[in-house]
């Protein structure tokens, strides 16, 4: 395997692996304030829905990306791809209905194009 496939592979790893990790970070933080009795503001629940998706957006493209550089083309089966590729879609449109109700709430409207 090539330098630069490991040096590739490592940084999707490390991208997964510290995103995953603040969101899931961010979760638990709510979680807790939650809890304790506290009560959330709206905003925490849409930083709640941001942290979630943001975290099955990472593993629904983060692994494949990860594997693909480890030389593994085929990896999932068929099932296993429509799955993946479903998960994303799914998450990508409820991440722009968030923000657009966020922007929408605050009265104004969105132009934001969100491209991968």
């Amino acid at each position: 395997m090539r330098k630069q496939y490991i040096i590739l592979c490592i940084a999707f790893l490390s991208q997964t692996g510290i995103g995953v990790l603040g969101n899931a970070f961010l979760t638990c933080l709510f979680i807790f304030v939650f809890l304790r009795g506290h009560r959330l503001r709206p905003i925490d629940t849409i930083l709640i829905q941001l942290a979630l998706v943001n975290c099955v957006v990472l593993l629904s493209k983060g692994i494949p990306k990860t594997m693909t550089a480890l030389g593994l083309m085929n990896f999932l089966d068929e099932i296993g791809c429509k799955i993946v590729f479903y998960l994303h879609r799914v998450t990508w449109e409820k991440l722009y209905k968030i923000m657009q109700s966020e922007e929408s709430r605050k009265g104004r409207a969105i132009y934001t194009v969100i491209a991968l």
